[in-house]
């Protein structure tokens, strides 16, 4: 039978889960949360309900997963202080203050990249891939001095899809150029057939209309040298 496995953290910096934050890359909690709820939900078209004619569940989107669950960091030496794995020299003076910082640059933000980390939270014998949704922390306990003993974290993560290669879109092809439409001119090297009711009054295929009576034929072709 193997040892107690506490729910970890691992940050990553972008979704491709490439590249591992650096610094602060991973947390182990101090107490393993006592329950922890997955939230699943589907987007119904609202135009669409379950059971009308044509509802065929088509255009439905799956929503996030989300996972709840409360952390409790305790100083009391009830339960011993966890060691971060940039301090494992240090086993003194560590105050339930460091153990928070330490958790907030992993799984909220870190200052190298002022966005929230992209996470692997190992429990349950699975491995989510999630973000921060929410966290609410409560003080509970204090030494004389203010220093807190005690806090509970109500924490909210919600799921992510890790991003592959093969998801990025393809760029569309561009499309070829339509060539614009060729204006036919007539060759004037060649004859050059008048249009019905015009007749060739020069070489250069000027055109000039004339009536259906001889004599206006018999004055345009006096006119024009015919």
């Amino acid at each position: 039978m193997s040892g107690l496995e506490k729910m970890k953290f691992v940050a990553y910096q972008k979704v491709d889960y490439k590249e591992k934050v650096k610094n602060h890359s991973k947390f182990e909690v101090q107490i393993n949360p006592d329950n922890f709820a997955r939230s699943l939900s589907i987007d119904q078209p609202e135009n669409k309900e379950r059971g009308k004619k044509n509802s065929n569940g088509q255009n439905k989107s799956y929503r996030s997963e989300t996972y709840t669950f409360k952390l409790v960091f305790d100083g009391t030496g009830i339960v011993p202080m966890r060691k971060f794995e940039s301090d494992a020299d240090k086993t003194d003076g560590r105050t339930l203050n460091d153990d928070l910082n330490d958790f907030l640059q992993v799984v909220y933000s870190n200052p190298t990249t002022a966005n929230p980390n992209f996470l692997i939270m190992t429990y349950c014998g699975q491995e989510f891939m999630c973000v921060l949704k929410s966290l609410n922390i409560q003080y509970t306990l204090f030494r004389p001095d203010g220093i807190p003993l005690r806090m509970t974290l109500d924490c909210s993560f919600t799921s992510v899809k890790k991003e592959e290669e093969e998801d990025k879109p393809k760029p569309k092809p561009k499309p070829k150029p339509i060539p614009p439409d060729k204006e036919e001119v007539p060759p004037v090297d060649c004859c050059v057939c008048p249009p019905p009711g015009y007749i060739l009054v020069q070489e250069d295929a000027t055109y000039a209309s004339f009536s259906s009576s001889s004599e206006g034929m018999d004055s345009l072709l006096s006119s024009s040298n015919y």
